[in-house]
């Protein structure tokens, strides 16, 4: 499904399934829509930014990322 859904799409993203809701849980079980922005750092990731819900303006969400992230 990840990858249909990411062609169809064209997600230019990271995604993968959780089938056995796993990271889901451990996670806080939060709703979907859900976006985590991560920076890669050298040793390991951080969480820059998190989103629940829809996004009403992708122009708005794509500013508040690079504002964020410092870009």
């Amino acid at each position: 499904e990840v990858d249909i859904f990411r062609k169809k799409f064209n997600v230019p993203f990271a995604l993968f399934s959780d089938a056995d809701f796993a990271v889901h849980q451990r996670i806080g079980q939060v709703g979907t829509p859900f976006f985590y922005v991560l920076r890669r750092k050298p040793a390991g990731y951080e969480i820059v930014m998190t989103h629940l819900g829809v996004i009403r303006s992708p122009t708005d969400f794509l500013a508040a990322i690079t504002a964020k992230a410092g870009l």
